[in-house]
């Protein structure tokens, strides 16, 4: 289990709203349960709309994108994340230290590194 603090949480939901963003995928990452009522690892699901009829060219790229985004969800379910509300992120408090955070955690995240999204999410890693 990973705890988390909130601001960290939030970083790493823009990251994956950003990567959404420029890798224009026709899905996105997302909460599946979890909420701050419940101190229950938060489960991560994949939010995709339907496409319609496409051509088959347009399938392949499809399932190339829900295999990546699929890979990054499979990567934050195992870190088992559980947030904490309570506890303030004393090196993320303004918007100059969310956006470093934002930078170093992007292709960590991108990338599906595992180990140093969670050593970043438990601060072992960031400074």
């Amino acid at each position: 289990m990973t705890i988390v603090k909130n601001a960290r949480l939030d970083v790493l939901t823009s990251v994956l709203n950003d990567l959404n963003r420029r890798k224009n995928w026709n899905c996105e990452i997302s909460r599946k349960s979890g909420c701050f009522l419940d101190d229950k690892p938060i489960i991560w699901g994949v939010n995709w709309a339907a496409i319609g009829t496409v051509s088959i060219e347009e399938t392949r790229e499809f399932i190339s994108q829900l295999n990546i985004v699929m890979q990054l969800v499979d990567m934050l379910n195992k870190l088992e994340i559980v947030v904490d509300y309570d506890t303030k992120d004393s090196r993320i408090v303004d918007r100059e230290s969310f956006e470093k955070a934002f930078n170093t955690l992007y292709p960590f995240v991108e990338y599906g590194l595992v180990d140093v999204v969670n050593d970043f999410l438990t601060e072992e890693a960031y400074n």
